[in-house]
C-alpha cells in the first residue's frame, strides 16, 4: 500500500517524476498531516508557490516518497 493510497486525492499527476504526486483537497491535506502527526510518515519538504503548496513525505517502513499538492 503506497502513501497516496491512504490519502484522498482529486487526481494523480502522471508526468511527475521521480516520485508520485497527487493533487488533494482540504480533506486530503488534513489526512496527510494526520499521518505525519501519527508518526506514519516523515516530512521531507514543504514549499509553496503563488497557486499551491506542496509536501514531500517519506514512509520509513517502505522507503517510499510521495508528494501532495493543495491548490
Amino acid at each position: 500500500m503506497g502513501i497516496l493510497d491512504s490519502i484522498p486525492h482529486v487526481h494523480a499527476v502522471p508526468s511527475h517524476r521521480p516520485w508520485p504526486r497527487a493533487v488533494v483537497t482540504e480533506a486530503g491535506w488534513q489526512a496527510a498531516i494526520d499521518r505525519l502527526v501519527e508518526g506514519g510518515l516523515t516530512l521531507l519538504g514543504f514549499w509553496g508557490e503563488p497557486a499551491a503548496v506542496h509536501m514531500a513525505m517519506l514512509d520509513g517502513g517502505s522507503a517510499e516518497i510521495a508528494v501532495v499538492t493543495y491548490e
